[in-house]
């Protein structure tokens, strides 16, 4: 029989019962449930301070992820089989990642394509608001038009998505 102990982390009250096969939870969370993996990556593992509201943070995360997953419901409309449809959004997300803002400052663009990126790409925006909210601090007030842009785009593409499959429902 393997020796159990109870530990405590880190003050939160999460309780955790160590055996020889690993760490298993007996006590579940009451706060921090959504993003525990959000601080233990930021916070503890990469040592960088999170000055803004973690709830809004993980809000504008939700209107974020409703239009990555619109865009997705839009190209698997336009696809007719799986294999299309891996196809079709490789390059779709990667230009859309590579663009985004993340990894090149949308700044060293030429303007006329961080312009098209703004407009068609929820990415982008999503970028500056977490940017803005982690790193500086902002508030719902100055973040609002980012969550507002990214959520247009992302009711774009669910409006499309909506159209062609019912037009392919209802034609045949």
């Amino acid at each position: 029989m393997p020796q159990a102990y109870l530990h405590q982390s880190r003050g939160r009250k999460n309780s955790f019962i160590s055996t020889t096969s690993g760490l298993r939870k007996i006590e579940p969370a009451r706060e921090d449930r959504g993003c525990s993996s959000f601080l233990l990556v930021v916070e503890w593992w990469l040592q960088v301070p999170i000055t803004g509201s973690r709830l809004l943070f993980l809000g504008g995360a939700c209107f974020c992820v409703f239009t990555v997953a619109a865009l997705g419901i839009a190209l698997g409309t336009v696809a007719s089989t799986m294999a299309q449809f891996g196809l079709l959004s490789i390059p779709v997300l990667l230009v859309m990642m590579l663009l985004s803002g993340s990894t090149t400052p949308l700044e060293s663009m030429p303007v006329w394509l961080k312009y098209v990126m703004l407009v068609i790409s929820p990415t982008p925006h999503f970028v500056i608001f977490a940017q803005d909210v982690i790193y500086r601090g902002a508030d719902a007030s100055i973040v609002w038009p980012e969550i507002v842009a990214a959520s247009a785009i992302g009711s774009v593409f669910f409006a499309t998505a909506l159209y062609r499959f019912r037009r392919v429902i209802f034609s045949g």
